[in-house]
Protein backbone atom coordinates (compact mmCIF):
# COMPACT_ATOMS: atom_id res chain seq x y z
CA UNK A 1 0.00 0.00 0.00
CA UNK A 2 1.39 3.41 -0.97
CA UNK A 3 1.78 5.95 1.80
CA UNK A 4 0.95 9.64 1.55
CA UNK A 5 2.46 12.33 3.74
CA UNK A 6 -0.20 14.37 5.48
CA UNK A 7 0.54 17.39 7.62
CA UNK A 8 -2.40 19.19 9.20
CA UNK A 9 -3.18 21.19 12.29
CA UNK A 10 -6.21 20.14 14.31
CA UNK A 11 -8.08 21.87 17.11
CA UNK A 12 -8.36 19.97 20.41
CA UNK A 13 -11.97 18.95 19.80
CA UNK A 14 -11.05 17.78 16.29
CA UNK A 15 -8.30 15.56 17.75
CA UNK A 16 -10.86 14.13 20.17
CA UNK A 17 -13.24 13.41 17.28
CA UNK A 18 -10.54 11.69 15.20
CA UNK A 19 -9.42 9.54 18.14
CA UNK A 20 -13.00 8.56 18.95
CA UNK A 21 -13.56 7.58 15.33
CA UNK A 22 -10.37 5.50 15.33
CA UNK A 23 -11.41 3.69 18.54
CA UNK A 24 -14.84 2.94 17.09
CA UNK A 25 -13.28 1.73 13.81
CA UNK A 26 -10.91 -0.55 15.75
CA UNK A 27 -13.91 -2.26 17.35
CA UNK A 28 -15.53 -3.15 14.03
CA UNK A 29 -13.76 -6.33 12.90
CA UNK A 30 -15.79 -6.55 9.69
CA UNK A 31 -14.28 -3.28 8.44
CA UNK A 32 -10.77 -4.77 8.49
CA UNK A 33 -9.33 -1.55 9.90
CA UNK A 34 -8.23 -2.67 13.36
CA UNK A 35 -4.48 -2.65 12.65
CA UNK A 36 -4.64 0.61 10.70
CA UNK A 37 -6.74 2.33 13.40
CA UNK A 38 -4.37 1.15 16.13
CA UNK A 39 -1.33 2.32 14.14
CA UNK A 40 -2.78 5.79 13.51
CA UNK A 41 -3.84 6.10 17.16
CA UNK A 42 -0.29 5.25 18.26
CA UNK A 43 1.17 7.86 15.87
CA UNK A 44 -1.23 10.56 17.09
CA UNK A 45 -0.46 9.64 20.70
CA UNK A 46 3.29 9.90 20.02
CA UNK A 47 2.81 13.32 18.40
CA UNK A 48 0.73 14.51 21.38
CA UNK A 49 3.48 13.40 23.79
CA UNK A 50 5.95 15.58 21.89
CA UNK A 51 3.84 18.70 22.35
CA UNK A 52 4.95 21.00 25.15
CA UNK A 53 2.69 20.69 28.22
CA UNK A 54 1.29 23.84 29.74
CA UNK A 55 3.23 25.35 32.60
CA UNK A 56 2.33 24.33 36.13
CA UNK A 57 0.95 26.95 38.51
CA UNK A 58 3.44 28.98 40.56
CA UNK A 59 4.63 26.92 43.58
CA UNK A 60 3.38 29.61 45.97
CA UNK A 61 -0.17 29.48 44.61
CA UNK A 62 -2.84 27.79 46.70
CA UNK A 63 -3.40 24.25 45.39
CA UNK A 64 -7.04 23.32 45.46
CA UNK A 65 -8.28 19.91 44.43
CA UNK A 66 -9.71 21.42 41.26
CA UNK A 67 -6.46 23.15 40.30
CA UNK A 68 -4.47 19.96 40.98
CA UNK A 69 -6.84 18.02 38.73
CA UNK A 70 -6.57 20.72 36.04
CA UNK A 71 -2.77 20.58 36.20
CA UNK A 72 -2.85 16.78 35.86
CA UNK A 73 -5.21 17.00 32.88
CA UNK A 74 -3.18 19.60 30.99
CA UNK A 75 0.14 17.95 31.86
CA UNK A 76 -1.01 14.36 31.19
CA UNK A 77 0.13 13.26 34.66
CA UNK A 78 -1.13 10.72 37.16
CA UNK A 79 -2.96 11.67 40.35
CA UNK A 80 -3.16 10.08 43.78
CA UNK A 81 -6.63 10.55 45.24
CA UNK A 82 -7.84 10.14 48.79
CA UNK A 83 -11.50 9.44 48.17
CA UNK A 84 -14.59 8.63 50.22
CA UNK A 85 -17.05 6.17 48.70
CA UNK A 86 -20.81 6.65 49.11
CA UNK A 87 -20.68 4.87 52.49
CA UNK A 88 -18.01 7.32 53.63
CA UNK A 89 -15.18 4.76 53.67
CA UNK A 90 -11.82 6.20 52.69
CA UNK A 91 -9.78 4.76 49.87
CA UNK A 92 -6.60 5.77 48.09
CA UNK A 93 -6.34 5.46 44.32
CA UNK A 94 -3.82 6.25 41.62
CA UNK A 95 -5.70 7.41 38.55
CA UNK A 96 -5.08 8.59 35.02
CA UNK A 97 -7.34 11.64 34.72
CA UNK A 98 -9.37 11.92 31.51
CA UNK A 99 -11.95 14.70 31.93
CA UNK A 100 -14.09 16.60 34.40
CA UNK A 101 -17.83 16.47 33.80
CA UNK A 102 -21.00 17.78 35.33
CA UNK A 103 -23.85 15.49 36.31
CA UNK A 104 -27.17 16.80 37.61
CA UNK A 105 -26.05 16.09 41.18
CA UNK A 106 -22.26 16.56 41.18
CA UNK A 107 -19.07 17.37 39.29
CA UNK A 108 -17.07 14.25 38.46
CA UNK A 109 -13.58 13.28 37.41
CA UNK A 110 -13.54 10.52 34.81
CA UNK A 111 -10.31 8.55 35.07
CA UNK A 112 -8.65 5.20 34.53
CA UNK A 113 -8.25 3.65 37.99
CA UNK A 114 -5.09 1.57 38.46
CA UNK A 115 -6.66 -0.34 41.37
CA UNK A 116 -9.81 -1.36 39.46
CA UNK A 117 -8.06 -1.52 36.07
CA UNK A 118 -11.03 0.20 34.49
CA UNK A 119 -12.57 3.61 33.97
CA UNK A 120 -14.23 5.11 37.03
CA UNK A 121 -16.02 8.36 37.84
CA UNK A 122 -15.05 10.14 41.05
CA UNK A 123 -17.29 12.81 42.54
CA UNK A 124 -15.22 15.92 43.22
CA UNK A 125 -17.09 16.56 46.48
CA UNK A 126 -15.86 13.17 47.78
CA UNK A 127 -12.19 13.77 46.96
CA UNK A 128 -10.48 14.67 50.23
CA UNK A 129 -7.02 15.06 48.69
CA UNK A 130 -5.54 15.09 45.20
CA UNK A 131 -1.78 14.87 44.75
CA UNK A 132 -0.07 15.41 41.41
CA UNK A 133 2.37 12.58 40.73
CA UNK A 134 5.53 12.97 38.63
CA UNK A 135 4.53 9.99 36.46
CA UNK A 136 3.26 10.74 32.96
CA UNK A 137 0.14 8.94 31.79
CA UNK A 138 0.96 5.67 29.99
CA UNK A 139 -1.47 6.77 27.24
CA UNK A 140 -2.26 10.38 26.36
CA UNK A 141 -5.43 11.79 27.92
CA UNK A 142 -7.05 12.24 24.51
CA UNK A 143 -6.52 8.55 23.70
CA UNK A 144 -8.06 7.60 27.06
CA UNK A 145 -11.04 9.87 26.36
CA UNK A 146 -11.57 8.21 22.99
CA UNK A 147 -11.43 4.78 24.67
CA UNK A 148 -13.93 5.86 27.33
CA UNK A 149 -16.33 7.26 24.74
CA UNK A 150 -15.96 4.17 22.54
CA UNK A 151 -16.89 1.95 25.48
CA UNK A 152 -20.07 3.98 25.91
CA UNK A 153 -20.95 4.26 22.19
CA UNK A 154 -19.93 7.90 22.08
CA UNK A 155 -21.84 8.84 25.23
CA UNK A 156 -20.17 10.36 28.26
Amino acid sequence: MAASKLSITLANDEIDAVLLGLRLAAQQEELGLIDAADAVTARIEAALRRTKPQAEPHPGAAKTIESTIATALTGNRKLRLVYADKQGRGTERVVWPVAVGLLPYAQTLSAWCELRRDFRHFRLDRIAEATLLPDPLPRHRRVLLAELLALNNGEW
